[in-house]
């Protein structure tokens, strides 16, 4: 008999429709195996708490569980949405791939289809990161922001029932999902600084399981790995938190690398955006650079005092 190969995903559309991807090219290459998709249902798909998306309370209520199949041996691997994933990872888990990335803009979606800019003055735009509600007030001071909670499915289905004007959440999962004709606008990464791994997925393995570490790797792209590296060394050295908005995006151009990030308070009055750029080989210098950067400026001031100061 043959042993599948598991692997653990939140029971989610989304998240299935994530792990499937990663599983279809590991088949491909595979041929041989046999792939199980295990949904498996964490704390944050079974009671929605008040978290904001940033939250290292978040994070764990959306990948715990999975995380903890995956170190008891019920699964080989774990697909994740990287951004859920904490900077400082788990003991004893490694990652074994990160997927070509996804676009990693956030994406308005607006009930009457107006871009950002045409939203009438007191506009109710719903958003569950205390980022995208920071850089909205800047963007838009007039307009209402409010949390909204759900997933994708319910964040539209509020929409939808009239709630909200608009609401904003990652273009990936739209597009993932089949649903990018909901996208009223791209919202410009120079401008909306993406939240760190947004649209990137992350494909966990057990760190002494070379085994399954050698599957997974035929869903890695080099160039994705390498711009999450630097943006999660940012994350690290600035200790990021819940408490205060923050961004970053890498990208890889050649041989070179140019990073974007943000710091913000969450009134969204002062955003400081700072840009570097460095070698591809060495993400990690290039995300430390970038912090170094942000805590010399104004953005030091704030990461100590935190978003609400």
């Amino acid at each position: 008999m043959i042993t599948p190969f598991r692997i653990g995903t939140r029971p989610s559309r989304l998240a299935v429709t994530q792990a499937r991807a990663v599983l279809e090219v590991l088949r491909a290459k595979w041929p041989f195996l046999m792939f199980d998709l295990v949904p498996i249902a964490t704390d944050g798909d079974e009671r929605r708490g008040s978290a904001r998306e940033e939250s290292e309370d978040f994070k764990r209520a959306f990948t715990g569980k999975v995380e903890d199949a995956l170190v008891e041996g019920r699964i080989e691997a774990a697909v994740h949405s990287l951004k859920d994933l904490p900077a400082e990872g788990r003991p004893g888990l490694a990652l074994g791939a990160v997927p070509p990335r996804e676009v990693p803009n956030d994406a308005l979606v607006a009930r009457e289809g107006q871009r950002l800019s045409e939203l009438g003055e007191h506009a109710l735009v719903g958003t569950g990161s205390l980022r995208r509600t920071a850089l909205l007030r800047e963007a838009r001071p007039g307009v209402s922001v409010q949390p909204v909670e759900g997933n994708v499915d319910t964040r539209l289905r509020k929409l939808d029932a009239g709630e909200f004007d608009a609401i904003v959440v990652a273009a990936a999962g739209l597009r993932r999902m089949g649903l990018q004709s909901r996208i009223t606008e791209l919202l410009a990464t120079d401008t909306f600084v993406p939240a760190i791994g947004q649209g990137a997925l992350a494909v966990q393995v057990r760190a002494d399981d070379s085994f399954s570490r050698d599957i997974v790797r035929a869903a890695d792209d080099a160039a994705s790995r390498s711009a999450v590296a630097a943006e999660t060394a940012l994350a690290r050295s600035l200790g990021l938190g819940c408490h205060v908005p923050a961004g970053a995006l890498a990208q890889v151009r050649g041989a070179a690398m140019r990073m974007a990030a943000m710091v913000a308070t969450a009134d969204g009055r002062r955003v400081v955006r700072v840009s570097v750029e460095g070698p591809a080989d060495d993400p990690e210098g290039l995300g430390r650079l970038a912090a170094r950067q942000l805590m010399a400026s104004e953005a030091g001031a704030i990461l100590e005092r935190g978003a609400w100061n």
